[in-house]
């Protein structure tokens, strides 16, 4: 896949445990998920703590889940 960028949600649970998501975007949707506070990976949403980029071009997005009740569009209230 030519212009692929891999994109990894990591998350904190705990005492120093970790999970992760992984996931492969196009570049200029990475370019979009740089800005955003809000990102979508491997079908999960995630609040953006902060972000980085590696040595080796991936995008680690250190966040937070955001879990939802129902598969339908997140509201507003939801995300505040």
């Amino acid at each position: 896949m030519s212009g692929a960028v891999k994109v990894y949600a990591i998350t904190e649970f705990g005492l120093g445990a970790r999970g992760s998501s992984e996931g492969i975007v196009d570049f200029q949707t990475a370019q979009l998920m740089m800005d955003a506070d809000i990102v979508r990976i491997s079908n999960k949403c995630y609040r953006v703590k902060y972000k980085e980029v590696t040595e080796c071009g991936k995008i680690n997005f250190y966040s937070e889940e955001i879990i939802r009740k129902s598969f339908t569009e997140l509201k507003l209230s939801e995300i505040e």
